[in-house]
C-alpha cells in the first residue's frame, strides 16, 4: 500500500567569505551568525560610548559571533563608528549583551558589552536608514549641525561642508530636529563618501515598484537586449550615479555551453567565472513603471560598478531558497569538509564571481562572510 511519500530537499549554499572568495557547501557545515539583541540588530550602526566596555580577550565569543577580522588585545578608538555583525548573551552574566561590530575605522572587528554602544537613530518613515536618495536641493542642508552629525553616526561629516545638487547616496540615520522636537533631520553618506545632516523636504528617494525585483535583492542580467540604454532621466529618477547611455554587459558563457562546445572534457582546474560574470551579476537600486504604463523598469548595480537600466524579462532572480540561509545572513563555515569544489553549474547560476573550480578552504582560511544564494542539489 502507499500511503504517500516525503521529499527533503537538498541544498547548496553560497558563501562568500571575508577575504571575498565564493564557496559551494551543504547546509550542515555552515552556522549563521547569532543576533539575540532586540536593540543591537545584524546591521545596525553605532558609535563606542565606553571602550572600557570592550573584551579583549575573548576568542571564544569571537568564534561563536563569527568574527573573522578579530585580533585579541586590540582596542577601538572611542567615538569610533561601526557596523553590528552579531550579538549574544554572555556565557556566565544573562544581564549583559555581547556584541560583536566592525570598525568603519580600520575594519577590524572587536567585540563589546552593549551598555559601550549608541545606536544611530533612525526616526524617520519616508528615509528609513539605508533608502537610496538624491539631493535635489542643496540648500537644504544642515552645514554646522554638529551635535545631530555625531548622534547619527556620520564618520565622515566636516562641519561647514556643502554637497551639490543631484549628487545620490543612502540614508544613514535619522534623528529629532535640535531646535524643533516636530521635525527630523537626515543624515546621508553620498557616492563620493561625504556625509551630510539635511532636512526630509531636501531629499528624495529611489521608487521601488516592482513586486517581482524589489530593492536589494540579487540578481542576474540575462539577456541585453532588454535593456534600456537611452533612458537617462528614469536613470536620474532613481538615483543611478554611475549610469552611461548607450553602455552594455557582457553576457559570460555558461560552463554547461563551455562543455556542449569542447564534448567531453573537463572544465580547466582553478578556471574562475571572473570578470564576465561580474558584469550581469547585480542588485536592484530601484524600479519604475515604464513611461508607455506597460511592465517596470528596473535600476541595477553589478559586482563592477555599473548601473543598468532593464526590463523585468531581461533579469532572473539569483536563487535564495534554503529557509534558513537568506541572503546576505552572516554566517560561519565550520566544517570545510562540506565545500563542493567542483559544482561549476551550480555556481553559475548563483553568480558567484570569486568562485574558482576546485578550491578549498584550509585550516588557516578566512571562514566567515556572508551568504550569497542558495538553490536545490
Amino acid at each position: 500500500f502507499f500511503f504517500g511519500l516525503f521529499v527533503m530537499t537538498d541544498y547548496v549554499v553560497a558563501v562568500r567569505t571575508d577575504d571575498a572568495r565564493d564557496f559551494l557547501l551543504q547546509p550542515s557545515g555552515v552556522v549563521v551568525a547569532p543576533s539575540e539583541s532586540p536593540e543591537f540588530t545584524i546591521g545596525s550602526r553605532v558609535r563606542i560610548t565606553d571602550v572600557a566596555k570592550c573584551f579583549l580577550k575573548f576568542d571564544v565569543m569571537a568564534e561563536k559571533l563569527a568574527l573573522g577580522k578579530w585580533t585579541s588585545g586590540m582596542k577601538p578608538i572611542v567615538g569610533s563608528v561601526a557596523t553590528v555583525l552579531a550579538s549574544s548573551k554572555h556565557p556566565t552574566d544573562d544581564a549583559t549583551m555581547v556584541v560583536g561590530i566592525r570598525s568603519e575605522f580600520d575594519g577590524r572587528d572587536f567585540i563589546i558589552d552593549s551598555k559601550g554602544l549608541a545606536k544611530a537613530p533612525n526616526v524617520s518613515s519616508d528615509f528609513p536608514a539605508n533608502a537610496s536618495v538624491r539631493i535635489k536641493s542643496a540648500d537644504k542642508v544642515y552645514t554646522k549641525m554638529d551635535g545631530a552629525a555625531k548622534d547619527l553616526s556620520l564618520s565622515k561629516w566636516i562641519t561647514g561642508a556643502k554637497p551639490q545638487t543631484g549628487e545620490v547616496g543612502n540614508v544613514i540615520g535619522s534623528t529629532v530636529h535640535p531646535a524643533d522636537e516636530n521635525l527630523h533631520v537626515i543624515g546621508i553618506r553620498t557616492v563620493k563618501g561625504q556625509d551630510f545632516v539635511i532636512a526630509p523636504e531636501g531629499l528624495e528617494s529611489a521608487p521601488n515598484e516592482s513586486e517581482n525585483f524589489p530593492v536589494g535583492c540579487r540578481v542576474y542580467i540575462s539577456n541585453i537586449d532588454k535593456l534600456y540604454t537611452k533612458m537617462d532621466e528614469v536613470a536620474r529618477s532613481m538615483n543611478l550615479s554611475r549610469w552611461a547611455a548607450g553602455a552594455k554587459p557582457t553576457i559570460p558563457v555558461s560552463p554547461s555551453t563551455d562543455k556542449e562546445a569542447t564534448g567531453d572534457d573537463p572544465a580547466p582546474k582553478k578556471r574562475k567565472l571572473g570578470r564576465p560574470l561580474m558584469s550581469c551579476a547585480a542588485e536592484v537600486k530601484g524600479s519604475i513603471q515604464h513611461p508607455s504604463g506597460s511592465g517596470c523598469v528596473i535600476g541595477v548595480r553589478t559586482e563592477t560598478g555599473q548601473e543598468f537600466l532593464v526590463a523585468e524579462e531581461g533579469l532572473q532572480r539569483i536563487p535564495d531558497q534554503h529557509p534558513d540561509f537568506s541572503y546576505s545572513t552572516r554566517v560561519k563555515i565550520t566544517d570545510p569538509g562540506k565545500v563542493y569544489p567542483k559544482l561549476d553549474e551550480k555556481a553559475f547560476e548563483l553568480a558567484l564571481t570569486r568562485w574558482m573550480v576546485g578550491e578549498k578552504l584550509g585550516k588557516s582560511n578566512v571562514t566567515t562572510g556572508k551568504i550569497m544564494g542558495s538553490t536545490a542539489k
